[in-house]
């Protein structure tokens, strides 16, 4: 099938690129298709100004596809009327990108290898991921300009989010960095051995500030993930409240805790005597 275009008739199509600034965009690649075979009718590049044209074209229905360094790429539909100039004013939006490098928290931080980099828009929503390299470097493309959440994690790691604004059309870059993670896990349990479920178990560091709060499960079990490496003190409540300390630093870390629930029991009895 082929475009119905009146060979009889000539029209003439014609524009200019800018960027949202006004900017004239300068050397893009301008083709024009047949909107219904999808074959190519002309191609031109845009003049200092950003302006470019295409004449002698029969009347019809046309694709205009555009394309720049640093830009998006942009399609449109053009129709054309016979004798008449169909004048066009498009605005190409930059294609940013981030870049970065992935290191481990510290002064003299080594890169890691095989992160994951994550940006996500204001909904919520992934726009683009990209796995580190063995430099820790990565990148992201065909970025649009606005603000985004970019977030690294890894294995064995704590993740890292943060606030990112991207201007358009430009090269962002932004480091990043991973601390170790540490999993405290254990068990709560009466002076005499029992497994305590549905226990509070409250997490604080140093500075006596809450960093977690869990409960256990059916078999007196919790688990806290994602602890930066120090010392804590774990608070298990539910019953009289028992404070332990713990010393953390990566991995994995077990740390049971002894309520007196049996005690309670013995006093609630006595007073029912």
């Amino acid at each position: 099938m082929t475009a119905q275009l009146d060979d009889r008739a000539e029209c003439e199509i014609a524009g200019d690129l800018a960027d949202p600034d006004g900017t004239p965009i300068t050397g893009a690649t301008v083709t024009l298709i047949d909107a219904i075979a999808g074959e190519q009718i002309a191609r031109t590049t845009s003049s200092g100004e950003g302006g470019f044209r295409f004449d002698t074209l029969g009347a019809g229905t046309y694709v205009l596809i555009v394309s720049a360094a640093g830009h998006r790429p942009l399609a449109v539909n053009v129709p054309a009327t016979a004798g008449e100039t169909a004048p066009l004013h498009l605005v190409m939006h930059g294609s940013a990108q981030v870049m970065g490098v992935v290191r481990t928290e510290g002064r003299h931080g080594t890169p890691i290898e095989g992160a994951t980099v994550t940006m996500a828009d204001s909904r919520g929503e992934v726009i683009g991921a990209s796995i580190t390299r063995s430099d820790g470097g990565y990148l992201l493309t065909e970025i649009d300009a606005g603000t985004y959440t970019i977030v690294a994690s890894g294995e064995g790691l704590r993740p890292t989010a943060m606030t990112l604004t991207v201007p358009d059309g430009e090269v962002v870059r932004q480091d990043l960095e991973l601390g170790g993670a540490v999993r405290l896990t254990g068990i709560a349990r009466t002076e005499e051995g029992r497994v305590v479920p549905d226990a509070r178990i409250t997490v604080l560091d140093q500075g006596g500030q809450v960093v977690a709060v869990t409960r256990t499960d059916a078999d007196g079990r919790y688990t806290v993930a994602d602890l930066p490496g120090g010392d804590y003190t774990v608070v298990a409540s539910g019953y009289p409240p028992v404070a332990s300390q713990v010393s953390a630093t990566e991995g994995e870390a077990t740390h049971d805790v002894r309520l007196g629930y049996e005690q309670v029991l013995h006093e609630l009895k006595g007073t029912h005597r």
